[in-house]
């Protein structure tokens, strides 16, 4: 693509508008809103193609039905979660802090059927942000994610994930790690411009 220079007091057209605009790093792909939900789940579908390699997934607003309750993950091809209990590894890193004192934990390298990157312990809000790599390319998909919860508390909650099945993934899952049901969530999804 040829690079458009403009000059002071040009006049741009509507494909020079686009030019311009279309240079930005992030693009967005698709929402969803939760305000009222009775679901334990909600899926995105065809989210991922080839036209970005990386994607950045924001999450805020994160509320469940019960308290001790993480949001998940799972990755998606055709309409159907890859669940498989072995699949998937995360090393999960968090520090709480209240007026007094601080505590830092993390689960260390362990295996399960979802992988946890949004804080648990919470009936207030949760909010993060994720990087996920490569998820379209038929390879390992990996991703990291940044999360900070409020529940009497401020915590703060790093974690490291990949799903070890070399396949390609078009979407993804959010879900809790118990039978709560997702009563509040706001998800945006971007991709990264590779070029």
């Amino acid at each position: 693509m040829a690079i458009k220079t403009f000059s002071s007091g040009e006049v741009l057209s509507a494909s020079d508008t686009n030019t311009y605009l279309n240079n930005g790093g992030l693009v967005y792909i698709t929402q969803a809103l939760i305000t009222a939900g009775s679901s334990t789940a909600v899926s995105f579908n065809n989210c991922f193609n080839a036209t970005y390699d990386n994607y950045r997934i924001l999450i805020d607003g994160f509320q469940p039905s019960v308290a001790s309750t993480g949001l998940l993950m799972r990755m998606r091809v055709g309409g159907v979660d890859a669940a498989g209990a072995s699949d998937y590894f995360f090393a999960d890193m968090g520090l709480y802090v209240n007026n007094t004192s601080a505590a830092a934990n993390g689960n260390g390298l362990s295996y399960g059927s979802t992988t946890i990157f949004n804080a648990s312990n919470t009936l207030a809000l949760g909010n993060a942000s994720l990087d996920i790599f490569n998820p379209f390319k038929i390879e390992r998909t990996f991703w990291h994610g940044n999360g900070m919860l409020w529940n009497t508390n401020y915590g703060i909650r790093t974690t490291g994930n990949a799903h070890n099945v070399v396949a390609s993934y078009d979407g993804f899952t959010l879900t809790t790690n118990t039978v709560a049901t997702i009563t509040r969530l706001r998800v945006r999804v971007y991709g990264y411009r590779n070029a």
